[in-house]
């Protein structure tokens, strides 16, 4: 309780929580409220009477202006921020609840093996994980329709595969990081005491373990929730899209790709291409979008690593400093002393 009552006063954890928080519920709402319709902006004219052809800048349409289809790219951004913030929770959540699960065990009962099993998974730190997803989706989706003549998967398989797959990939890492740490606080003198008790597995796990790893497995959910936004840009650019994409018509009767489900690694890596076409500010916004979402996701790692260190880091002492002067030591310096001896008679006396 004292760690919330801190994380709420921290502005830190505040305001990028709050960012996150009201950004997928505005995306809920619209979804709500609208289901999910997004509507087509009619041709503008310009003072001479003339069409204004799409896409529109942020001058002529604000706030971020249109796509070629004529779309409002906040409305999309909006759309699709469901998807890819409910995606990067959904993974995070399963990355942490499996290698904890795992981590545990091995710090439990393997630890005599921990050095075998950090040299085994420490390798695979070192390749890319966005290479890596790449390789596996890509043979997986081969048959799919955005990548082939045949729509085998469902837009839900879609979501599942992809989470299935950004789940697995990560789960070695983090196991080894929490067997480590379970490991670390096995070896406390407390939880040595606990042993003499006698408790059981399960009640040294409940009671004793469980307080120290819970405000750790916050700080890998965030940390994960970054590395899944990340890799959802990566992805985006190399046109692995969560939803897919499939083609239609713009009002010009040109035939051209567009995200299903309007998730940005799916806007990122279709719009990519206006950046040599003119029109940079559309390659931009879910740029941006990224950008502050992971930053706020830092800032409420950060917030809340300050907030933890303040509450569960012993008091510094504060000690008087010493007089390192090389003052040489005078006559008036020391003072006399006189001892008074009383001096007991004796019987003869």
């Amino acid at each position: 309780m004292r760690l919330m009552f801190r994380l709420l006063k921290n502005p830190m954890f505040m305001i990028g929580s709050l960012f996150i928080f009201v950004l997928f519920l505005s995306s809920v709402g619209y979804y709500v409220l609208k289901d999910d319709v997004i509507p087509v902006i009619k041709l503008l004219q310009d003072k001479n009477g003339e069409f204004i052809m799409h896409p529109y800048s942020p001058l002529n349409y604000p706030p971020f202006g249109t796509d070629h289809f004529g779309r409002p790219l906040l409305n999309l951004i909006i759309v699709g921020t469901k998807y890819t913030l409910g995606i990067a929770f959904v993974v995070a959540f399963l990355r942490l609840f499996l290698s904890s699960i795992i981590g545990v065990f091995l710090g439990m009962f393997l630890s005599k093996w921990k050095k075998w099993i950090a040299s085994v998974v420490d390798p695979t730190n070192y390749f890319p994980a966005t290479l890596l997803a790449y390789f596996i989706l890509v043979w997986i989706l081969i048959y799919s329709k955005p990548y082939g003549t045949e729509n085998t998967y469902t837009l839900f398989d879609h979501y599942l595969l992809f989470v299935i797959v950004f789940t697995l990939i990560a789960i070695p890492t983090i196991s080894v990081l929490v067997m480590n740490e379970t490991d670390r606080i096995m070896k406390k003198e407390f939880m040595e005491g606990v042993k003499v008790l006698g408790a059981g597995k399960g009640k040294m796990v409940r009671k004793h373990l469980m307080p120290f790893l819970i405000p750790q497995f916050f700080i890998i959910f965030l940390r994960e929730l970054i590395q899944v936004l990340l890799l959802l840009a990566h992805l985006g650019l190399l046109r692995i899209f969560v939803g897919g994409f499939d083609v239609m018509k713009d009002m010009f009767d040109d035939s051209r790709p567009y995200s299903i489900s309007n998730e940005w690694s799916g806007l990122l890596g279709l719009w990519w291409e206006f950046i040599w076409a003119g029109y940079p500010w559309i390659t931009a916004v879910p740029v941006l979008f990224f950008t502050l979402t992971i930053l706020a996701a830092k800032m409420t790692l950060i917030g809340f690593e300050q907030e933890y260190g303040q509450v569960f880091t012993a008091p510094k002492v504060k000690r008087k400093p010493l007089d390192r002067t090389n003052k040489v030591p005078t006559k008036q310096d020391f003072k006399p002393i006189t001892v008074h001896f009383n001096r007991k008679k004796s019987v003869n006396e």
